[in-house]
């Protein structure tokens, strides 16, 4: 019950910010003043209840953003690194993505993690701009979104790999090491608590 009232507020919260006029991930500052509030912001949150806490930092100012950093500690830390980009759309207003592409290649499993974390820098972004905490149920549905719109062809590529496995073609091939590096990213991922539902 509780979870379908969160369901329903978010459907409706959305809509009155479309009634509004409002665009999503549009902020009525300037880049410099999301910089400034960005910057020095650090939201934790549990995405679930025996997983590790997870926490995103604004750790720098960029040309055109901030730097996060993301990190996990269930007993050691994980972390990485996103930017979050400002594009001024007037002189009142910025646009506000996350880019968390950390060159891993062109798969689309490695694509795939990086819009999950995009996911969770967005509502970084929305929570410590209205001052709330951080909503994991806002990123959960991003990342369902993400995981549906992106099963087809990560189901696909998961059975080319396979099929090259067993016929043995891997040797000096850039593509599967980065296969394999966005594997091994993905299970330490899993092992730092990230995606535990």
């Amino acid at each position: 019950m509780k979870k379908s009232f969160h369901a329903a507020a978010l459907v409706l919260a959305s809509v009155g910010l479309a009634a509004c006029g409002e665009e999503p991930g549009v902020y009525a500052m300037t880049p410099e003043q999301l910089g400034m509030k960005l910057s020095s912001a650090t939201k934790n949150y549990k995405p679930s209840a025996n997983g590790a806490v997870q926490t995103i930092s604004g750790a720098s100012l960029v040309e055109d953003g901030v730097k996060v950093a993301l990190s996990s500690s269930n007993g050691r830390e994980y972390s990485r690194s996103c930017l979050i980009r400002f594009e001024a759309v007037d002189a009142a207003s910025t646009r506000v993505n996350a880019d968390c592409d950390r060159g891993a290649g062109s798969s689309s499993q490695s694509r795939t993690m990086e819009e999950l974390d995009e996911a969770a820098v967005m509502e970084f972004v929305a929570s410590s701009l209205d001052g709330r905490d951080f909503d994991y149920t806002r990123v959960l549905a991003k990342q369902t979104a993400v995981m549906a719109k992106n099963h087809k062809d990560n189901v696909n590529e998961a059975l080319e790999n396979y099929d090259r496995a067993q016929s043995g073609v891997y040797e000096d091939d850039p593509e599967v090491e980065a296969m394999f590096n966005a594997a091994a990213e993905q299970i330490e991922l899993q092992d730092a608590g990230w995606g535990d539902q």
